[in-house]
C-alpha cells in the first residue's frame, strides 16, 4: 500500500473551511494511506487554539468534590 505523507498545510486546509485552500484539499484525490508525524499534529493543534468547549471542566469545590458547571 501506498502511505501518503500529510503535512500540516494539508490538515489545516482540510479542517478550516474558511482556509483559502479548503475546497481545493477536499477536491484532491489520496490513493494510499495517509501518514504524518507528531510534529505536524503539534503544529495543526496549534493552529486552532481556541477550541469552543460546551462544558467547562470540572472544578474542585470546597468539599474536595468535583462538580460541572455547563456553559451558558
Amino acid at each position: 500500500m501506498t502511505e501518503v505523507f500529510a503535512d500540516s498545510f494539508y490538515w489545516i486546509a482540510l479542517l478550516n473551511p474558511t482556509d483559502a485552500f479548503h475546497d481545493t484539499v477536499l477536491g484532491t484525490p489520496v490513493s494510499g494511506r495517509i501518514v504524518t508525524s507528531l510534529a505536524v499534529q503539534l503544529e495543526v493543534l496549534d493552529a486552532f487554539p481556541r477550541i469552543p468547549r460546551c462544558v467547562q471542566p470540572p472544578s474542585v469545590s470546597g468539599s474536595g468534590r468535583r462538580t460541572i458547571r455547563k456553559s451558558q
